[in-house]
């Protein structure tokens, strides 16, 4: 090739190509691994003392009754929607995944529209006058594959709907996005769609672009709903497919807690479209390491998000002594730094109990369990430490809550965020509460009720034995190591 005269060798430009190529690929793998937050991820707020009537315990759950009759106890959307429908002034949800198009055959029998369900409830809040913000994951408009015409039709009815700005959030699959940010961005989602819809959308097809988007895995991966005086909390996702998952949720109306939920929805807000003024400032940051004393019947809750969560479990599980118990309620976990903190426990003299999904299920697709089973199989090793396995039956167990309870404290941590790396790391974005009662609340009661409900299957077949899904492959194992190490994975 001739510049300017002089020939330089082709070799010599594959090189300088090449070279370039990685230094910028090099530069995006370091930086998108360090960057700063938008303001207000990774927040954690101050302790509130609740009065009882502030916070409620809900679940969802999904059974086999004594007549080996599937029965599906639903508290979550019933009263979720009643509060958004009933919303005057302000209502700002912030939800993952939502679905109304699916092959039927592929679902759960009984499956319930709420995905539906909650749009109309914003719409009722709406026509009541309440200004209502929604924020969403852009997987639901399969990261800019279509326009989905639900979303858009809320908004021309007034209701300001925002899709997250993922491309701030950090890479958690670095070692294909530093690929994506240096060649790959440029290609446009939006076309004409020729390729199936893989989550089981029956009226979409999507790009090849989408699809190179989705690789990046990174979410928006929070279930909250702030309306008027009251805030939920819950690992529920108001999308068709999952309406019969079990779950949890708590309900709060203390206004300083509420204050801290709200206020923080309107930095993702904020960050996500330029066009959103934020209203007020960030509320104070509480501590990860400094607990309130509670006496009996008194309870103390803090907001947390994204990795923040991780650094509460981790405080929490590596402050308690021989005869403390730690119930785990986990749809996935794999996070190392949980694990090797759990097997510290259990050492120590910590009794620890595992309920798990054994990650069979993924609406109509069969799974091989990964990471679930292999850090099951680690984990038992150890002792002190039993597993038992949700009975699932085509739906999954997506509960995300941890308990650790001493002589006369109660700690509960659950909403959005599964144990891995990628819900812990800072990565997606990621909501939960964290709750400290004396073990005498009516709260700190109805969770454990529930936790031994489940354990020890007294009205039903809620969970199995850990034998009915041990797995004991080393090259299972290795794999989910692998994976979670690189974040080349889909948990």
């Amino acid at each position: 090739m001739n510049i300017r005269g002089r020939h330089i060798p082709l070799k010599k430009i594959s090189f300088i190509t090449f070279s370039g190529i990685l230094t910028i690929y090099s530069i995006q793998f370091i930086w998108h691994q360090v960057k700063p937050l938008p303001e207000g991820l990774n927040f954690i707020g101050e302790f509130h003392s609740l009065q009882p009537e502030e916070i409620s315990f809900l679940t969802d759950t999904r059974y086999l009754n004594p007549d080996n009759e599937l029965v599906f106890e639903e508290q979550i959307f019933p009263q979720l929607f009643a509060d958004i429908s009933s919303a005057e002034n302000e209502v700002i949800a912030d939800m993952f995944l939502l679905e109304e198009h699916h092959d039927d055959e592929s679902l759960p029998e009984g499956w319930k529209p709420v995905t539906q369900d909650f749009y109309q409830s914003l719409q009722r809040a709406q026509a009541n006058g309440a200004e209502v913000t929604f924020i969403t994951d852009e997987i639901n408009a399969f990261y800019g594959s279509f326009e989905n015409t639900s979303l858009t039709e809320l908004e021309q009815n007034g209701i300001r709907t925002i899709y997250t700005n993922l491309s701030l959030l950090r890479d958690s699959n670095p070692l294909y996005s530093s690929l994506y940010r240096t060649l790959l961005w440029p290609l446009p989602a939006r076309g004409r769609g020729w390729l199936p819809h893989p989550f089981g959308d029956t009226e979409q097809q999507v790009t090849l672009p989408s699809y190179l988007r989705l690789l990046n895995f990174k979410a928006n991966h929070r279930k909250v709903v702030v309306a008027d005086d009251v805030a939920y909390i819950t690992s529920a996702n108001p999308h068709n497919p999952s309406s019969l998952h079990s779950n949890i949720a708590f309900q709060l109306t203390d206004e300083n807690l509420v204050n801290d939920i709200r206020t923080n929805e309107y930095f993702v807000a904020g960050f996500s479209d330029k066009t959103f003024t934020i209203p007020q400032a960030l509320t104070p940051q509480g501590q990860v390491d400094i607990l309130p004393s509670v006496t009996s019947g008194e309870k103390y809750a803090q907001y947390i998000t994204e990795k923040k969560i991780k650094d509460t479990l981790i405080h929490d599980i590596q402050t308690t002594t021989p005869g403390d118990t730690i119930t785990l309620a986990l749809f996935y976990i794999s996070d190392r730094g949980i694990v090797t903190e759990l097997k510290k426990a259990a050492q120590r003299g910590v009794q620890i109990r595992l309920i798990l999904d054994p990650t069979k299920d993924a609406f109509g697709r069969e799974k091989i369990g990964i990471p679930n089973r292999q850090v099951a199989h680690e984990l038992t090793q150890e002792p002190n430490i039993e597993v038992r396995w949700y009975s699932t039956n085509m739906e999954q167990f997506h509960t995300k809550m941890v308990v650790i309870e001493s002589a006369d404290t109660v700690i509960i941590n659950g909403g959005s965020s599964n144990l891995t790396r990628r819900n812990l790391d800072n990565y997606n974005l990621e909501a939960n509460i964290r709750i400290l009662s004396a073990q005498d609340t009516r709260l700190a009661e109805e969770v454990k009720t529930y936790l031994n409900r489940l354990w020890d299957n007294p009205d039903g077949t809620y969970t199995l034995d850990y034998s009915a899904y041990q797995d004991t492959s080393g090259l299972r194992y290795w794999l989910y190591r692998i994976q979670e190490f690189t974040g080349l994975s889909t948990f």
